[in-house]
């Protein structure tokens, strides 16, 4: 998808989501505009993937999309990268990776980004967005960080994309972190 995703019912945080076949989201600062107008949801990894942990599952997403796994995003990284190409062992690791893929895939200028947006072409069309994250019942990180999910089963993996960095992180999140989530549609 271009954007982010945003299904589901608000809730104020500090409430948390319950498997409930409710849809439960955050938007930043439990302000709705935040998800409406640009950033989408902000989702709890268990919420996301609709309590049923499959890698590379639907999830919340539409039917025909799902949730991309780890080999979706090495192979979008990889494909957006200028150095690193699909299959470099740079994509194995995690903390930040590759020399610009993030840039490649973050938003141009200064309209969300905090400056200097460090690295930013969008050269594909990706338009990654700082929605921030929710961690530590607090929001963080508006129009400086982009996060977004994996659907790994054996590890709550995140992809990273900061305001001063060319670079994307891969990290590891809890149970108590609740970030953007982008779909890719099925073959």
């Amino acid at each position: 998808m271009k954007e982010n995703l945003n299904v589901g019912y608000m809730l104020d945080a500090p409430e948390r989501p319950t498997d409930n076949e409710i849809i439960e989201k955050y938007c930043f600062m439990n302000a709705e505009p935040y998800c409406n107008n640009t950033y989408g949801g902000l989702y709890f990894w268990n919420e996301l993937m609709d309590y049923t942990y499959k890698t590379g599952g639907q999830g919340i997403c539409p039917d025909g999309w799902h949730i991309p796994d780890e080999l979706d995003w090495q192979i979008l990284e990889g494909a957006v990268d200028s150095t690193y190409q699909i299959g470099d062992a740079e994509w194995d690791g995690g903390g930040w990776r590759g020399y610009d893929a993030g840039g490649a895939l973050k938003e141009t200028g200064s309209s969300h980004w905090v400056s200097p947006n460090d690295g930013a072409t969008d050269a594909y069309g990706f338009t990654a967005l700082p929605g921030g994250y929710f961690v530590q019942n607090d929001f963080w990180g508006l129009n400086y960080k982009a996060f977004f999910w994996s659907s790994n089963n054996l590890q709550k993996y995140y992809r990273n994309i900061d305001w001063n960095q060319a670079m994307v992180k891969r990290g590891i999140g809890g149970s108590g972190l609740a970030v953007s989530v982008r779909c890719v549609k099925d073959k």
